[in-house]
């Protein structure tokens, strides 16, 4: 398989730290597009293909409401393939690694679904500072709302695997409380520890109502 990626960053800021070049976190889009091409024939290849994927994150803020995240993930393969060369549906719960990992879904399963094409969306809404302080209790309220769909040309190639499809839409909302406490690194930046839970409502609800609970610790990390 060959790989190209493009991505566009509107307004970037570089900051060189330690003689390292980072780019400074932005509100502004950020456009992504991944095309891969399975080659046939080629180091004992089997399989020709076209996979794209494209993803678009955005953020606001809304006077008086605070500042609203989203990531738009598209994703298309135009050919059967065999389980490990599809999409997997962004799963990150394990309950043994109990935390949040950004723009995937804290209740879905790792490999829990397949697909050849989908479309999610992964919003987040921080309210802002519980109180008005900028010390090292700084809590800020955030809601989660993240949506997938999908489907899988041939389902009936892939036997002996446990995997659903996203036909209907897999729906999970949370709430965490970010930023608990922070930790200053070098006074130039810091990291925060927070703690929130999740729910997965609606199509695939699961059939024990305890298991479509997530509690999660999370990591945040900013420039001071």
């Amino acid at each position: 398989e060959i790989q190209f990626g493009l991505t566009y960053r509107s307004q970037e800021k570089i900051t060189n730290m330690f003689g390292v070049k980072i780019t400074e976190p932005s509100d502004k889009p950020i456009v992504n597009l991944l095309y891969a091409r399975g080659l046939e024939n080629t180091f004992d290849g089997n399989y020709s293909y076209n996979k794209f994927r494209f993803t678009l994150d955005h953020s606001f803020i809304t006077r008086g409401l605070g500042k609203t995240t989203y990531r738009l993930d598209l994703g298309y393969i135009d050919k059967s393939l065999p389980y490990g060369l599809l999409f997997t549906g962004e799963g990150s719960f394990d309950r043994s690694i109990p935390f949040v990992v950004t723009n995937y879904f804290q209740t879905m399963r790792p490999y829990e679904f397949l697909s050849d094409k989908y479309a999610s969306l992964f919003t987040t809404h921080n309210f802002g500072r519980l109180f008005n302080n900028k010390g090292k209790i700084a809590p800020e309220v955030v809601l989660y709302n993240n949506f997938s769909i999908g489907e899988l040309g041939d389902p009936n190639n892939h036997q002996f695997v446990n995997f659903k499809t996203k036909e209907t839409v897999f729906s999970e909302t949370g709430l965490m409380l970010q930023n608990l406490f922070k930790l200053d690194v070098h006074e130039m930046f810091y990291l925060g520890f927070g703690v929130g839970g999740f729910y997965r409502y609606g199509f695939h609800n699961l059939d024990t109502s305890k298991d479509n609970f997530a509690f999660k610790y999370g990591l945040q990390f900013g420039f001071k």
